[in-house]
């Protein structure tokens, strides 16, 4: 991983995100940041020396599967699924479903699929795929500020806190970085 002052950088972010309790698309685009810190070090770290790549990423995507199947250790300590922010998402009106956008891509009903079905730590991944395409909608502009919009951030950004928390408690790379810059903070 990378040196221990970079390290700090995902945290302060998170740190920053946790400021905005009821601001949650800044808090989710504050997580975002940090999260795709993590991804874009794991995609660097995974060059070989004479900076080309070990592994071939694609796109974004792959990246982002790529990093959640390597922390998944950490990330499954974090049970999203028990949450009323995953059932949301997953099951309720204003969440994502299946059939009713025409701009939802095809990974994204293959996850919403998946995590329909079934309720366990490999299915990790697909959530943050269905994270990332509410990133991809909010930051592009495809996200408005009306309530259902605004309730599907919310619950995006519940989730994603989430993970970065668990992911960050326990992950020796993080851990006494998160307990010297984060403290005992309870998220309250």
């Amino acid at each position: 991983m990378s040196s221990a002052r970079d390290n700090k950088i995902p945290i302060e972010w998170y740190k920053r995100g946790l400021k905005f309790k009821r601001d949650h698309i800044t808090k989710f685009m504050m997580h975002w940041i940090a999260f795709n810190w993590l991804y874009s070090e794991y995609r660097k770290m995974n060059r070989n020396n004479n900076g080309k790549k070990k592994h071939n990423y694609n796109d974004e995507k792959e990246c982002i599967e790529k990093y959640v199947n390597n922390k998944i250790m950490y990330l499954k300590k974090y049970n999203a699924y028990s949450t009323d922010a995953y059932d949301k998402i997953i099951n309720r009106e204003g969440g994502i479903r299946e059939g009713t956008n025409g701009d939802i891509n095809d990974y994204v009903i293959e996850a919403y699929r998946k995590l329909k079905n079934r309720r366990n730590s490999s299915n990790v991944k697909y959530l943050f795929l269905i994270i990332y395409q509410i990133r991809c909608n909010l930051f592009h502009g495809s996200k408005s500020l009306n309530e259902s919009d605004v309730k599907l951030v919310e619950w995006a950004s519940v989730i994603l806190e989430g993970y970065l928390e668990a992911l960050f408690k326990n992950d020796s790379d993080f851990k006494e970085l998160y307990k010297e810059i984060i403290g005992e903070h309870n998220n309250s």
